[in-house]
């Protein structure tokens, strides 16, 4: 039994928790437990990071009986009205006892909270808390040119290493030269399979194929390999020219070590401000693709954490998030089309913790739900900064302000998804000479064979840097032109009157 006088130091159990989505309000069933001052939830007990948390300062209210409930009755849900959010948390018990058990304690632990300001809950451990993983072995390769006399048309290359794959944007024979220049990393260590297609007519036909034994491979050395192809017809004859190295994950002498850290699902390393785009498929994502003009409905960016971890920072229904990046891929790289853009800019241990701590300010608000400030900012209407709430494209320009590489001229929340796939990049007024490289497609596939395929479909104008082992560049990429069609897209007549009004009003200012 807890003294009346101290905060349930220990206070934990599972809860039923509504979602904040307007249009799609459904109960999940949450692993509740308290720290430092924050309500955390996640998915259940055994899941390594919290999903996010609830921030228990003065001004919180605890409100018992609730008159939302999940099964209809009502007599054991209350709510949590958190004063810095202005979010009402719709939460219910499973039993009387676990009611009376979270009620009570929680008003006992804001009223503590309120009466002295200063006070502070001990923290307790998360559960399962994630440690750092080991120097696991990877594969970093450097796919530059396959020669041939018989390459004709479009070509690409694609690369396979046990279940990750990655394939090459397509390129033209130029001087006898398929010219690509792109790096790779693989987190698995099985043998290596490179074939080389021709696209004709929507059709990829396979002219070579070529293994490479890893195992044959020393350890810690840069290779430079050409690797011929072996092939019963005279017609195909040529060679890839590949550099390899066999290295660690966070090896400092590693061939790619200054692009980032590797993961296990995609097969290249990330670094602080990559940004990560989604196509989902699901219902309201359709909406938002409707009125930004988009294939792209969602962004998030990549953060290495201070345990130098790669995080994902992400607004989603519960607000903004801070995922662990290779639980989140898990269950997203199934769900949706993902994209990658690199970030490039000479990163600092200042901007890094700038963005730590603006993460830190963020990191449990609510997800804005004003569908009108999406449209507005789709259509150039001017917003008034405000970060209260945040959505998903606002979230990721917040964090590049603080970052430091995006001008703050431009409001958060004038960005949409759509920005941040720009192959032009447009609407991002960068500093610091930072710019976005293109974007790098992962299509999901119910084929677990053609699963995890990496493409890269669009380019910027960023220029072309020759690559050497022993110079590691910031650009490695080339630029790829890429017509970009803008669909028809008719908007609700309400939403027009309103947009109107709002354009007369921002001409007269």
């Amino acid at each position: 039994m807890n003294s009346p006088n101290q905060p349930p130091y220990n206070l934990q159990g599972f809860l039923w928790k509504k979602g904040a989505l307007v249009l799609a309000k459904t109960w999940k069933r949450r692993w509740f437990f308290l720290s430092n001052n924050r309500l955390y939830y996640a998915l259940d007990k055994e899941q390594e990071e919290a999903i996010n948390y609830i921030l228990l300062i003065p001004g919180t209210v605890v409100v018992p009986d609730s008159q939302t409930s999940y099964n209809g009755k009502g007599k054991l849900s209350f709510e949590i009205r958190c004063s810095y959010t202005h979010r009402i948390y719709h939460l219910e018990a499973e039993s009387a006892e676990d009611y009376s058990y979270w009620v009570e304690n929680l008003i006992r632990v804001v009223e503590l909270i309120s009466a002295n300001r200063k006070t502070s809950i001990p923290p307790t451990p998360i559960p399962n808390q994630i440690v750092i993983s080991k120097n696991y072995p990877v594969i970093d390769l450097l796919l530059l040119e396959a020669k041939s006399d018989a390459f004709e048309g479009e070509l690409f290359c694609a690369v396979y290493c046990g279940s990750q794959k990655f394939k090459t944007w397509t390129s033209k024979k130029t001087l006898n030269r398929l010219v690509w220049n792109m790096p790779c990393t693989f987190s698995e260590t099985e043998d290596i399979l490179f074939r080389i297609f021709h696209k004709t007519g929507g059709i990829d036909v396979k002219l070579v194929e070529e293994k490479l034994q890893l195992s044959q491979l020393p350890n810690n050395e840069v290779l430079d390999i050409i690797l011929p192809f072996d092939t019963k017809s005279t017609k195909h004859k040529g060679s890839l020219h590949v550099i390899l190295h066999k290295t660690r994950a966070y090896s400092p002498t590693a061939l790619l070590s200054q692009r980032g850290i590797p993961n296990p699902y995609l097969p290249v390393r990330l670094d602080t401000g990559d940004i990560i785009l989604f196509n989902n498929t699901h219902a309201l994502s359709y909406g938002t693709k409707l009125f930004t003009w988009s294939q792209w409905d969602h962004v998030a960016m990549v953060v290495r954490n201070q345990k130098n971890r790669l995080k994902l920072l992400e607004a989603t229904a519960d607000g903004v998030c801070y995922f662990s990046f290779d639980r989140r891929m898990s269950f997203l790289f199934t769900k949706a089309k993902i994209a990658v853009r690199f970030l490039q800019v000479k990163r600092t241990p200042r901007m890094q913790q700038k963005l730590w701590e603006f993460v830190a300010q963020v990191r449990g608000r609510p997800f804005k739900q004003d569908l009108l400030q999406m449209v507005k900012a789709a259509e150039g209407i001017r917003n008034k900064e405000d970060l209260s709430s945040l959505f998903c494209s606002q979230l990721v320009a917040a964090a590049y302000q603080s970052y430091g590489v995006l001008s703050c001229e431009k409001p958060s929340n004038q960005y949409v998804p759509k920005d941040w796939a720009s192959r032009k990049n447009a609407s991002l007024k960068f500093v610091m000479d930072a710019t976005l490289h293109r974007k790098i497609i992962f299509c999901v596939r119910r084929d677990e064979r053609q699963q995890k395929i990496a493409e890269v479909s669009e380019g910027t104008t960023s220029s072309e840097v020759v690559w050497t082992p022993t110079d590691p560049p910031q650009n490695i990429y080339s630029a790829i032109p890429l017509i970009n069609t803008r669909p028809s897209i008719e908007v609700p007549r309400i939403l027009q009157n309103r947009l109107r009004s709002e354009r007369r009003s921002h001409q007269t200012l």
